[in-house]
């Protein structure tokens, strides 16, 4: 039933050791995001987009769900956004969210690689995701780390009845 050596029942907590990374000449930290900081990730939600997806309630669980990691990326004046991924059957993004004044920057590049580099770190064969049919710039930023569309999600977003495209990479070490 499950693919890999833990079950649901015994998953150990993820840790991610946080990194000082530069990106177009700024110091940036990736930090793993705590149940702290569920109000932050709420908020961030809330400045990208009109009808945010998820309630605070969410934030907070997500935070407490041992399957689950999200990194939330700051320079030493401010937060940039956060990014979260699912580890159970499959490792999944949840969500990537930049700041509106950061994003097209290159800020979601630099912490989807973060991610992909995280999960290269356990035995999944590949990493997914659904992203908005709509939200081209976010398709054309996972193209452009290798995910390729596999199925369109009719309605998969009811409250601003959007689709969207299911998309995969593969995860191998390097």
């Amino acid at each position: 039933m499950f693919k890999h050596w833990w079950s649901w029942h015994s998953f150990t907590p993820l840790v991610f050791v946080p990194q000082q990374l530069e990106h177009q000449g700024q110091l940036v930290d990736i930090r793993q995001a705590t149940l702290q900081d569920a109000q932050l990730l709420d908020s961030i939600q809330k400045q990208v987009y009109a009808v945010p997806p998820w309630q605070l309630a969410t934030f907070y669980s997500e935070l407490a769900n041992r399957r689950r990691l999200y990194l939330l990326a700051q320079t030493p004046t401010h937060v940039i956004g956060f990014i979260g991924c699912d580890f159970f059957e499959r490792a999944h993004i949840t969500y990537l969210a930049i700041l509106p004044h950061d994003q097209h920057q290159g800020w979601g590049h630099l912490l989807l690689q973060v991610m992909i580099d995280y999960c290269q770190n356990f035995d999944y064969p590949e990493l997914t995701l659904e992203v908005d049919y709509n939200n081209q710039a976010a398709q054309k930023l996972y193209l452009q780390l290798g995910f390729q569309p596999i199925k369109l999600l009719k309605n998969y977003y009811p409250m601003i009845h959007h689709d969207a495209i299911f998309m995969s990479r593969p995860l191998t070490k390097e």
